[in-house]
Parts: structure tokens; C-alpha cells; sequence
């Protein structure tokens, strides 16, 4: 019975260290493209204030 419990425990730990890395994985390609979104939009707001 100890053995199921903890092989049951070591894929729940395993699952969410999973889901954790690829929540990771996901979120920062997105968080580059905007922060480079914002850039963009900085960019074009000084030049249309600026002229």
C-alpha cells in the first residue's frame, strides 16, 4: 500500500513540475513579444508626439 501512495504522490509531483515548465515555456516567449509590442508602440508614440 506505501508503494501505490507514493508512486501516486511521485507522479502528481512529476505532473505539476510538468505543467509548471510549460506554463513557463509558454508565458515567456509571450512576455517578449509584448514588452517588443510596447517598444513598438513607444517608439511610435515619440515619433507621432515628436513630429
Amino acid at each position: 500500500m506505501p508503494d501505490m501512495n507514493l508512486s501516486v504522490l511521485k507522479h502528481l509531483i512529476l505532473r505539476n513540475i510538468g505543467a509548471v515548465l510549460l506554463t513557463a515555456v509558454f508565458s515567456v516567449p509571450f512576455s517578449v513579444k509584448a514588452q517588443n509590442d510596447g517598444n513598438e508602440w513607444d517608439r511610435m508614440i515619440r515619433l507621432n508626439t515628436v513630429s
